[in-house]
Formats: C-alpha cells, sequence, structure tokens
C-alpha cells in the first residue's frame, strides 16, 4: 500500500490488480480520524463480541490509527492531500460489493 500512496502523492497514475483485496483499506484514509468516521465501517458482532457498542469501538478504533498515523509522522494534512490528488474506485468482477464489471458484457 505505501508505495501506491507515494505514487498517488507523486502524480503517477496506477491501476492496481489487487488480488489478495487489501488495496480497499486505501479507502479508510481519513483525515481527520474521528470516530464518526469510522462509524459506518464498525462490525457490530466484532463491537459486540468485545463488550462495546459500535461508538466506542469506533471511538477506539480512531484512537487506534490516530496515534499509529502520528508515530509515523503522517498528519492530517498529508492524508487530506493523498486524498485530494486521487479518485479511489473499486471495480469488482462478479460481485456488487463495488462497482461491478464484467469483461463478458
Amino acid at each position: 500500500i505505501a508505495v501506491i500512496e507515494e505514487a498517488i502523492m507523486d502524480n503517477v497514475p496506477s491501476i492496481v490488480i489487487d488480488p489478495k483485496g487489501d488495496m480497499g483499506n486505501l479507502l479508510l484514509s481519513f483525515p481527520r480520524c474521528t470516530p464518526e468516521e469510522f462509524l459506518p465501517w464498525i462490525d457490530p458482532g466484532e463491537a459486540a463480541a468485545k463488550e462495546m457498542t459500535v461508538e466506542q469501538l469506533a471511538a477506539r478504533t480512531a484512537k487506534t490509527w490516530q496515534e499509529g498515523l502520528a508515530s509515523w509522522d503522517q498528519g492530517p494534512e498529508r492524508i487530506a492531500a493523498l486524498r485530494a490528488k486521487t479518485e479511489l474506485t473499486i471495480y469488482t468482477p462478479g460481485s456488487s460489493a463495488g462497482l461491478p464489471v464484467s469483461v463478458l458484457n
């Protein structure tokens, strides 16, 4: 993911084929890393398993991301710049989870 992020910051166009499925994590790059930004992505089952509300887990997740980014000297400004420089789109052949695409039609 770091190589793709650097390509974006250097204005290098990229089309990424991602069989593993981890490039979608780029969509979770929220400039402010607030609990409200993470809330739609929180799994209620995971929150329940941790005996937390989804709001509590969103707050914990946001704090974890804030601390992790700070430890790498990555501030909200850099994340905002990354998001401003690119259009993040996930095409999903055979699935409606992203933007469906078919080579047969």
